[in-house]
């Protein structure tokens, strides 16, 4: 009895715990293709009837996330224990002196496990475990000696991003060791190293609030002149993406992303410059800039930020080449119309882009 309330006792902390840190939002930190080891440490709480005593443990975990919300892991685990059993008359005189004499004893545990993040997009994610494996106890011989057992486990956690590739850990689990199907508590707290992945979008910066001041008076007309200029090797493709543009409706901006980006690069400011100068010398058209990604992550993932990335290119124009932002809106497609194929490297680069598309044109 007294075995039972302390496992519930420490199973509710556990799930206090979880809730309470649990409500704390962040910006997302699971990121898909994420490597991570975890060196932890804990207590292990064994079944009456396996007649070991209760014991902390040591362990390592080695996971992968596979997405943002699945991850496996495959955990080894180290217990070192003793053997006592109650003097029992129907047992030898053998296996109660090695009862007696409480003999030092090893447990080790080794379990694939999957798990299922809750709330990737908070900074305190918590998540749910379940795995397979099996538990070996080396008993002492006059009791049988080493025992090797099938177990599976069910549990839950929680993952505290510290740093981008660094967090604290909290897991408890509830292995099921067949045979007799012995109910075993392990509760630990590790440290999680992590390596590779895709590192998540800064947030945007918060807008620049200008002081107002007060106009001077007005200056002479100034010598008019063009509102961007353009490099002299941009010229030659300057009429070419003014033809596609005006007979086509439709032209490609050469604005390649890195993966899970939408910050445009200083090296496409001449590419943005040769569309937003057509813009700028036909006030007569309207464009819809469009943005499509590879099929790297979810579907409604991609969309948001094919969204981001069109914006951003508008934005580029608004603000570099004086665009007017009433003759440019910007729209997002995901991953629902790639150009290239998603199976190689080159192809997902290809699909990360931006098009032009006159959208209105006013008829004279």
């Amino acid at each position: 009895m007294e075995e039972e309330a302390m496992k519930k006792f420490l199973c509710g902390i556990v799930i206090a715990v979880l809730i309470l840190a649990a409500a704390s939002p962040g910006q997302a930190e699971v990121r898909p293709g994420t490597f991570s080891v975890t060196p932890f440490v804990g207590g292990y709480v064994f079944h009456h009837d396996q007649n070991l005593k209760n014991a902390p443990v040591y362990g390592i975990r080695f996971g992968y996330d596979i997405t943002r919300y699945i991850g496996v892991e495959g955990v080894f685990d180290y217990v070192r224990t003793e053997y006592s059993a109650p003097w029992n008359v129907m047992s030898t005189d053998a296996q109660n002196w090695a009862a007696a004499r409480s003999d030092k004893t090893n447990v080790f545990n080794y379990r694939l496990e999957g798990l299922v993040y809750l709330a990737p997009d908070w900074k305190v994610v918590p998540y749910l475990a379940a795995g397979f494996g099996g538990q070996s106890v080396s008993y002492p011989s006059e009791v049988g000696g080493n025992k090797n057992k099938f177990l599976i486990d069910v549990g839950a956690g929680l993952k505290w991003f510290i740093t981008d590739w660094l967090a604290l850990r909290g897991d408890v689990r509830v292995p099921y060791v067949f045979g007799s199907t012995f109910e075993n508590l392990e509760y630990t707290l590790g440290l999680s190293f992590m390596f590779g992945g895709s590192k998540p979008a800064p947030p945007p910066p918060p807008p620049v609030v200008e002081p107002k001041v007060e106009a001077p008076p007005p200056p002479p007309p100034p010598k008019e002149e063009p509102v961007q200029e353009v490099k002299k090797e941009a010229q030659a493709e300057q009429t070419a993406t003014e033809k596609e543009m005006l007979e086509k409706g439709r032209a490609t901006i050469n604005v390649l992303f890195d993966t899970n980006k939408s910050v445009v690069k200083k090296q496409y400011h001449d590419e943005i410059a040769k569309f937003a100068d057509v813009i700028n010398r036909h006030p007569e058209i309207k464009v819809c800039i469009e943005g499509h990604t590879d099929n790297v992550g979810g579907k409604a993932y991609n969309k948001k930020l094919s969204e981001r990335r069109a914006k951003s290119v508008m934005k580029y124009m608004i603000d570099k080449f004086k665009v007017d932002k009433d003759r440019l809106s910007s729209k997002g497609f995901g991953l629902t119309q790639p150009i290239a194929s998603n199976k190689t490297k080159d192809g997902r680069q290809k699909n990360r882009r931006v098009e032009a598309v006159v959208e209105y044109i006013v008829q004279k």
